[in-house]
């Protein structure tokens, strides 16, 4: 049995979830949220039952010496050896199960503000529990690999990293299945000292929409880097969400994302310093071409009495042809008064001078352009402790770069 307070939470998030996802207005596409995705592209499409797989048959490969859990529909399909220092747990769609294992769930990601964080709180049939014992330093990275098999797919992840304990964890996303839509939702709590990696490699087709939500709670001293790949797909609509909730907690937040034909990608982000002596940095660079365009909103909130605060956000994008759009909008909100914050954004095209320079060296217009993209991404790749990540993503930029 649960308390009573968390069966009033229950009802709360159910509640809200509801009232969210029957609300004509949660999907507006003249509401500041939606005003520049193709959100009515999304509530006109109907998704197939039949599905169809696409020609394209690259997906993200099996990274090297990793814990695999390969996931599909929500659920794990195969599991190797697990090491006894991390509890990997099932539960079907019963929030009275869940509550009894973690009693945060539904609370890092709030759906009273989010429609498909609230859609997937409804239809999500399984949620993964990972925890990681205190004081265990787990050297092999997990590996969570999501291979869609159906039309419409809501998986929910738990992360429950204890005090003291380090991990590394990738996510990768294949969707072969034309018109198809995922609905991911990942909730992480770090406890005192904890320290943890998180990748996301997101790759798709041609007429996939992924929306993936991610939210963290940081509690004192916890050290949390993130990085989030979006190499491909037709739709990638990304929502995160990290609140350094005790003094000492730092995260760092960076993004790369590679667009081109008509893909879209969006990255919302929300960080909010909840406590003095915190630490932030965000980077999100993208490189866009062909028609395909992009959205950045992020937001760093320091709130009240929370000073000697240091965070710093950072958009820039690179557009490799004239149709290609991106929409940019980094903000700060800040209700103490001893902090250092800094936020900004560019957006252009490869520079002429550089160019010619390289040109005048004898390297061709080609290489050039190569060596300049390469080196644009480079600030994000550099922050990726695993090469096998970095080996999958450099031959996209260089095939975008020479379609280009």
């Amino acid at each position: 049995m649960i308390s009573e307070p968390l069966i009033n939470s229950k009802h709360k998030l159910i509640k809200n979830s509801e009232e969210l996802i029957t609300n004509k207005q949660s999907l507006n596409p003249k509401s500041e949220r939606w005003r520049f995705s193709p959100i009515k592209e999304f509530s006109n499409t109907k998704f197939t039952e039949k599905p169809t797989t696409s020609t394209d048959n690259t997906i993200v490969p099996p990274i090297d010496d990793c814990i695999q859990i390969k996931i599909q529909n929500g659920k794990i399909q195969n599991l190797k050896s697990i090491p006894f220092e991390i509890e990997l747990t099932e539960l079907d769609n019963d929030i009275d199960k869940i509550y009894q294992k973690s009693s945060e769930f539904g609370s890092i990601v709030n759906p009273s503000n989010y429609y498909f964080s609230a859609k997937n709180t409804i239809k999500f049939s399984n949620c993964i529990i990972l925890t990681i014992d205190k004081n265990q330093i787990i050297e092999k990275p997990i590996h969570l690999i999501h291979n869609q098999s159906n039309q419409e797919e809501f998986t929910r992840i738990f992360i429950h990293c204890k005090m003291n304990s380090a991990l590394k964890i990738i996510e990768s996303y294949n969707n072969r299945l034309e018109n198809s839509y995922q609905n991911s939702v990942v909730e992480i709590l770090m406890e005192q000292s904890s320290n943890l990696d998180y990748y996301c490699i997101q790759h798709g087709n041609n007429s996939n929409w992924l929306f993936y939500t991610l939210g963290i709670i940081q509690k004192k001293n916890s050290n949390f880097i993130n990085t989030l790949l979006s190499s491909s797909g037709y739709r990638n609509i990304n929502e995160i969400f990290c609140d350094l909730k005790e003094e000492g907690a730092e995260t760092d937040i960076s993004g790369l994302y590679i667009c081109d034909k008509e893909s879209h990608c969006d990255n919302h982000t929300k960080i909010v310093h909840s406590s003095p002596n915190s630490f932030s940095n965000e980077t999100f660079k993208g490189i866009l071409a062909g028609n395909s365009s992009g959205v950045f909103n992020g937001i760093i909130v320091v709130e009240q009495d929370s000073q000697k605060i240091n965070s710093s956000q950072s958009n820039r994008n690179l557009l490799l042809s004239s149709s290609a759009q991106m929409n940019s909008n980094p903000q700060l909100e800040i209700y103490a008064d001893d902090v250092k914050c800094s936020h900004g954004s560019t957006t252009g095209q490869i520079d002429d001078e550089a160019l010619f320079y390289m040109r005048s060296r004898g390297i061709s217009e080609s290489d050039a352009t190569k060596i300049l993209v390469k080196g644009f991404a480079s600030e994000i790749l550099e922050k990726i402790k695993i090469k096998s990540i970095i080996k999958f993503i450099e031959p996209k930029i260089e095939k975008l770069v020479n379609k280009n």
